[in-house]
């Protein structure tokens, strides 16, 4: 099992942190005694590149180009111009540019579990620090 990375006080909204954080937020919020439920589980951010399509990408621009120069760019970006090994290369350099220099904010949550603070817990949050 992964380590969790992630919590929520609330099992709706996730934040990057801890049992300590979730407990230092259900303190914030006034809602900090024995018994009351937080959530832990495991981030899962998505690889940026899972979001481009590369045809998408090159039907947008064969259109940019049509609109500029009509018919006479009607082959623009085909089989001539963009060799099937060149469209795999440029396909790939993409995504790897992506994957390499994009962080996504964002990640689904799983492995999720309830736990329920206990006195000790809030013992020791009260004597941190």
């Amino acid at each position: 099992m992964a380590e969790f990375d992630c919590y929520s006080a609330n099992g709706k909204d996730y934040h990057d942190g801890n049992k300590w954080d979730a407990i230092d937020e259900l303190d914030r919020d006034g809602e900090l005694e024995a018994g009351r439920c937080y959530y832990l589980g495991v981030s899962v951010r998505p690889k940026p590149s899972s979001f481009f399509d590369f045809e998408d990408m090159i039907d947008r621009m064969q259109a940019l180009a049509f609109d500029d120069s009509g018919e006479h760019a009607e082959t623009y970006l085909d089989s001539h111009d963009l060799p099937d090994a060149k469209r795999a290369e440029l396909k790939t350099m993409i995504e790897n540019w992506l994957d390499a220099n994009v962080t996504p904010a964002f990640y689904k949550v799983t492995q999720v579990q309830c736990f329920q603070v206990t006195q000790d817990d809030i013992d020791d949050f009260r004597n941190r620090d």
